[in-house]
């Protein structure tokens, strides 16, 4: 009677480790059927649990029909009622080794291996160790053999199969390792790698886009498990048998990639049935670094705010600068500690500067902005070399502004980068001063420990290019940017060397100006002041001319002039010299400003 119960636990056991969704309202005595030969074994048993040659062949035949968890629970009951013999510790590890319970198989197989030596034993030790992650050990067992046992490496692929199909990934892994450690050129026979061709973009390519199709191809000898690009899948082999290893598989892939700024590594995973896996790691270096609109300066207000006082008092039309195609603004300026917000603010001062609708002849898709968390060693060599250097014609105007703190040496010129890391611009400077191109402006700013040698190696640079350079060193501090300003925005200032603004406005206010073989005037866009200021002269002579042609009395016309000589009166004076103000509502006008301010009507007396 006690050994009917115990069989009862053992199957209820076995039930529970084949996961079988039994509701306990089921019949207590329904049976758990896997082939017939089973079924009549267990019938035996149930008659007579101590038949041992049947004990033996219902072990026999579940590992036969592959079930491994039933063979253990017969095992463990023969065990129990001293029927197991002296193969049962053997036949335990084999099975557990085929369940993956690595180290209880380990033991049971070395027990058995010191009992009875066997090859096939210790082959399977062997391979145990490698998914137990003991390699180095795996690896000695393995050659140990090797000089003994011929077709070693055609057990392994043997051993592979079983495991594998039975989804047993864990051992099938370790023994791929065993192999690919044993036999590399078999190894390399059975699993090739999936090849993967890039087919659109070029490797190490750069562009401004932010985002970029990557078309690419795999193919291989053996069906593919799963394709990835950026860690995201697209695609994945359904859950459906493998009818043949040897099923080739050839598709190609079309993926939309978002581009970071810098340097982007796009990498494309495959992996086969076997869990044989190829990464091909893409290059794309995106030089979008563009200015962003939530970025906000001091002084980029100023000088937009002097640019709209301009606007409300002159047509636009009368203030607009072509730009040109040729001009290129490379702009790096920060550094990490209390000097970061100055140095962004000039950054960004700068960039507006050259590349404003009003002023700069640089177009924005012409400039790049390094500022803030940009400004990184690996980011200033990108925009120097892909984009500066390698973009440069026989046309470009290039303009470079550099502002940091400076480590100066004789053989480098170190701008510390906001990360505490750096970037050496002497070679940078020296590639660019040897391209081919119609000019180079180099202007340097910030904290420079040694202006003396910097000044020295820059006046080298300059006078050794191999094309027109000019290079200006700028005070410490910011004031030289008001001051630009100003004199750019304010109409009849003193700064009035005509309506360009060039390398002459930098000469004016730079510590240093270094000039290289010719004293070169680079050109960087309109000075709408100056530009204003010179339209302005023109029209008070034809307003003269005007008046007296019509005859207007010496006191009037003194008037009218002195009202005029304000250029803020340039609509007024544009309307009466094309008739659209008559000269009674001008008149009207002037007599209003000079009873409102009689302190300025003097030159009507």
């Amino acid at each position: 009677m006690h050994c009917m119960i115990q069989r009862t636990v053992l199957c209820l056991a076995a039930v529970l480790l084949l996961g079988a969704d039994c509701a306990l309202s089921q019949s207590f005595d329904s049976t758990l059927s896997v082939t017939i030969e089973a079924d009549t074994l267990m019938a035996r048993l149930l008659r007579n649990p101590q038949d041992a040659p049947a004990q033996r062949k219902l072990i026999d035949e579940y590992i036969r029909t592959s079930n491994p968890e039933l063979a253990l629970v017969e095992i463990a009951y023969a065990e129990s009622f001293g029927m197991a013999g002296n193969s049962s510790t053997e036949l335990k590890g084999t099975i557990q080794a085929n369940l993956e319970e690595i180290v209880p198989a380990i033991h049971n197989l070395e027990q058995a291996y010191l009992l009875h030596p066997n090859d096939d034993v210790l082959l399977t030790v062997a391979l145990l160790q490698y998914a137990r992650g003991q390699r180095d050990l795996g690896r000695d067992i393995l050659r140990r053999m090797k000089t003994r046992v011929r077709g070693l490496s055609v057990d392994l692929l043997n051993q592979y199969e079983k495991f594998y199909l039975n989804d047993r990934t864990v051992v099938a892994r370790a023994i791929s390792d065993a192999l690919r450690d044993l036999d590399p050129v078999s190894f390399e026979t059975f699993f090739p790698s999936p090849r993967v061709t890039v087919l659109s973009p070029t490797a190490n390519i750069s562009t401004e886009a932010k985002s970029l199709s990557v078309i690419f191809e795999v193919r291989h000898s053996r069906p593919i498990k799963r394709v990835t690009i950026k860690g995201e899948t697209i695609y994945e082999r359904e859950a459906l048998p493998v009818t043949s290893v040897n099923e080739e598989f050839n598709k190609s892939f079309t993926r939309l990639i978002q581009l970071s700024e810098g340097v982007n590594t796009i990498p494309i995973g495959v992996t086969d049935i076997f869990g044989i896996e190829t990464i091909r790691t893409l290059t794309v270096n995106s030089t979008s670094f563009d200015l962003r609109i939530a970025w906000r300066s001091g002084l980029t207000d100023t000088l937009r705010n002097e640019i709209l006082t301009l606007k409300s008092y002159v047509n636009e039309q009368d203030l607009s600068v072509a730009k040109k195609n040729s001009c290129r603004v490379l702009v790096v300026s920060g550094a990490a500690g209390a000097d970061s917000q100055a140095f962004f603010d000039r950054g960004l001062f700068m960039y507006e500067l050259l590349t404003h609708p009003l002023i700069g002849y640089t177009s924005e898709r012409n400039a790049k902005l390094l500022v803030g968390d940009r400004v990184r060693g690996p980011n200033v060599s990108l925009l120097s070399d892909e984009w500066l250097v390698k973009g440069s014609t026989f046309q470009s105007l290039t303009t470079i502004y550099l502002c940091g703190t400076w480590s100066i040496r004789p053989s480098e010129w170190i701008l510390n980068d906001i990360a505490g890391g750096s970037v050496d611009v002497k070679p940078i400077l020296e590639r660019l001063s040897q391209v081919a191109s119609a000019g180079i402006t180099v202007v340097c700013d910030g904290k420079i420990d040694d202006r003396k040698t910097f000044e020295s190696g820059l006046r080298l640079l300059a006078t050794s290019s191999s094309v027109p350079i000019s290079v200006f060193m700028m005070p410490e501090g910011g004031a030289w940017c008001i001051a630009l300003s100003h004199n750019i925005t304010t109409p009849f200032a003193l700064m009035t060397a005509g309506e360009d603004f060039t390398s002459w406005d930098f000469e004016q206010l730079a510590a240093s100006s270094l000039f290289g073989r010719d004293k070169t005037t680079m050109f960087y866009g309109r000075s709408p002041a100056r530009k204003l200021a010179a339209e302005y002269l023109k029209l008070l002579a034809q307003l003269g001319q005007k008046l007296r042609t019509a005859a207007v009395p010496d006191d009037m016309r003194s008037k009218l002039l002195s009202f005029s000589r304000d250029w803020r009166r340039y609509n007024e004076v544009v309307r009466y010299l094309h008739n659209e103000l008559s000269l009674d509502d001008f008149v009207a006008r002037a007599e209003d400003y000079f009873s409102r301010n009689p302190n300025e009507n003097r030159l009507s007396k």
